[in-house]
């Protein structure tokens, strides 16, 4: 059994994937310790699964896990941990915008006493709306979720043995690892470095930072919830209000407001509202339809190292 693992997904990676190997290669053996490199091909469409093959040959401690399709870097993740055996687990991208040469550090740190080791980013290599969405993302999962994980942390850490096992016991299909991370606790140190920028397109697409947002926020907070009722609540005492102003203008004969303005306004937009109320039940009751289904959180098309499993 190996002392450490990585885990790594990967998405189209073919022209990064040998130096990403490579390095994380030579910065395990610089430890000094025994180790396997599990790297999860997330459904890719290009070679990469093909370049893991080949490398095998190089270097025998590595594995690769190719899934059935793509199921998202969350899912392909806990695949990986699925498989990890070493007493601790390193997490990080495939894309080598999380150094490798970072990894004897974070083993330092898990040797010092911490079961989980976060990677701190001083700088992100990333353009200013996609910083800037990011930082709006972490600031309100912080303001309204009931775990409290550092902003400038990513993918990249190492859990205990003890931790992964109990992130592996984690089966909700939604997954926000970042977030289940930081829910099991335990002693944590921090490892800061700078993110170099990443060559070549980014693999996740705005579609998907925006659903794994959402799988953030609805998968840890309830303020969304508590938001519509507010909001609810605060444009009913309002319309009561308003409501008494116009009657006991109405009996002053003061001023009568001709036509159906006023009710029309009101109508579009206490109906506005109900329907932003009816949109956020909507996506809790969607992921709770989700979860009751049961249906796994990947699928294996084949795997390479895995003597028991490859096929």
């Amino acid at each position: 059994m190996p002392e450490l693992s990585v885990v790594a997904p990967a998405y189209n990676e073919a022209e990064l994937i040998e130096a990403f190997v490579q390095r994380t290669h030579a910065a395990l053996k610089s430890t000094g310790k025994s180790f396997e490199i599990i790297v999860v091909d997330d459904g890719s469409h290009d070679t990469t699964f093909l370049k893991l093959a080949e490398l095998r040959e190089q270097f025998p401690e590595l594995k690769a896990i190719r899934l059935s399709r793509n199921f998202g870097q969350e899912a392909a993740v806990h695949a990986g941990l699925c498989h990890a055996t070493g007493q601790a687990v390193i997490v990080c991208d495939a894309d080598l915008q999380d150094p490798p040469e970072l990894i004897p550090e974070l083993v330092s740190r898990w040797q010092a006493g911490a079961r989980v080791v976060v990677a701190r980013r001083r700088r992100r290599g990333e353009s200013l709306p996609r910083r800037l969405a990011t930082g709006l993302f972490h600031w309100l999962f912080r303001r309204f979720s009931s775990v409290d994980d550092a902003p400038d942390a990513g993918l990249f850490c190492l859990v205990d043995r003890t931790v992964a096992q109990i992130l592996r016991g984690m089966g909700e299909y939604h997954r926000y690892f970042r977030g289940l991370r930081a829910y099991a606790g335990f002693e944590r140190a921090e490892v800061w470095y700078d993110r170099p920028e990443r060559e070549g397109r980014p693999r996740q697409s705005l579609a998907k930072l925006l659903k794994l947002a959402g799988d953030a926020l609805f998968s840890f907070s309830y303020a969304p919830l508590r938001l519509a009722l507010i909001l609810g609540s605060i444009i009913s005492l309002l319309c009561i209000g308003y409501a008494a102003f116009l009657f006991v203008v109405r009996l002053l004969g003061l001023w009568v407001v001709p036509g159906f303005t006023t009710v029309a306004v009101a109508i579009l937009f206490l109906g506005g509202l109900q329907l932003v109320a009816l949109g956020i039940i909507g996506e809790y009751v969607g992921r709770i339809y989700e979860e009751v289904k049961g249906r796994p959180i990947y699928i294996v098309s084949q795997t390479l190292g895995f003597e028991s499993q490859d096929r």
